[in-house]
């Protein structure tokens, strides 16, 4: 990947996200580390800005110490601790507690108190005051451990190894409608991210033991269809109140929404600017299983929306154009 790319990449990241990104790990080996995993929780969601808004003006809020009652149904979720190497341990916790038990359980077991971190799941930095089971956390979930620093967030890196450059493609100069070319992923069309760079993540080898077949190009059999979503939470907002997360809140089926039409998901996403007044719009690419897709239509919603099993969806691609 050349320079002007991967800094176009982080520069527009960092303006979606409001948090810090500066480049690969291997070049800034301080920085946090976002690896696949937490890539996919973090940005399946598009809710950051609003949930550090939220964090900041809960951490000055009075704590009160909740009691923990030992004969609580529990169950086990785990944590990934980037305060020590990115360690990952679980725990046992309750579908009633809120953010501060749980936060609790972890400074019992790590001696870590919780002003020096916050808790993150699928995009949304957790509120100490609000129940988890309003955040969709459930059994062998994972929440990740984000330090914080005082009059800001920390330094956030990419893992070497979570982008693929070799696979990048650009699509800036192409226009498939008006050269009339069409495609297929999966048995469904498959709509291109024209008139984007799109930045390829390192997945291959990554899911079902190796077997890269849901990633394949000749609609074999076990090849996945390929969606988008955007990047702006009215993209979600609009069919689902509480964004792309598993719930019953959902308008038209419980699940992560996308949609197979690059457009429409391009149409919710929200030009993001950055501290140097650089503007960009960013879409994920994400391919879906395809007998698992369940389609909003039949639900009474649009005919260009998916709903999935977040087991059922993998993002892929981001696809990012600089607007100025």
């Amino acid at each position: 990947m050349s320079a002007d790319r991967q800094t176009m990449l982080f520069k527009a990241l960092s303006a979606l996200t409001g948090l810090k990104i500066v480049g690969l790990c291997s070049q800034h080996p301080e920085a946090h580390k976002i690896h696949l995993e937490m890539f996919t929780n973090l940005f399946v969601n598009n809710n950051i800005e609003e949930a550090v808004e939220v964090f900041v003006e809960n951490n000055n809020r009075e704590r009160i110490v909740p009691e923990i009652h030992p004969n609580e149904p529990t169950f086990k979720i785990y944590i990934n601790n980037s305060l020590a190497s990115n360690k990952i341990f679980s725990i046992d916790i309750s579908s009633n507690w809120s953010t501060e038990k749980v936060q609790q359980v972890i400074f019992d077991k790590t001696g870590i108190p919780s002003d020096l971190y916050y808790l993150v799941f699928r995009g949304r930095i957790l509120d100490e005051g609000i129940n988890i089971s309003e955040y969709y956390v459930t059994e062998e979930c994972t929440l990740f451990m984000v330090g914080k620093l005082r009059g800001g967030l920390k330094e956030f890196a990419f893992d070497d190894n979570l982008l693929s450059p070799s696979y990048d493609y650009d699509f800036t100069g192409i226009d498939d409608v008006k050269d009339g070319r069409t495609y297929t992923r999966g048995g469904k069309k498959y709509s291109r991210p024209c008139g984007y760079m799109r930045y390829a993540l390192n997945v291959l080898g990554k899911y079902d033991n190796g077997d890269d077949t849901w990633l394949g190009m000749s609609n074999s059999k076990g090849e996945w269809a390929v969606s988008y979503h955007g990047t702006d939470s009215n993209f979600a907002n609009s069919i689902c109140k509480n964004g792309f997360i598993i719930g019953d809140r959902n308008a038209y089926g419980d699940g992560v929404y996308c949609s197979p039409c690059f457009e429409t998901a391009a149409s919710y996403s929200k030009d993001k600017i950055d501290d140097e007044g650089n503007k960009f719009k960013i879409v994920f690419q994400n391919r879906v299983k395809t007998d698992e897709i369940n389609y909003a239509d039949k639900n009474g919603g649009p005919s260009d929306y998916w709903y999935m099993d977040p087991k059922n969806i993998r993002p892929y691609g981001i696809c990012i154009i600089k607007l100025n």
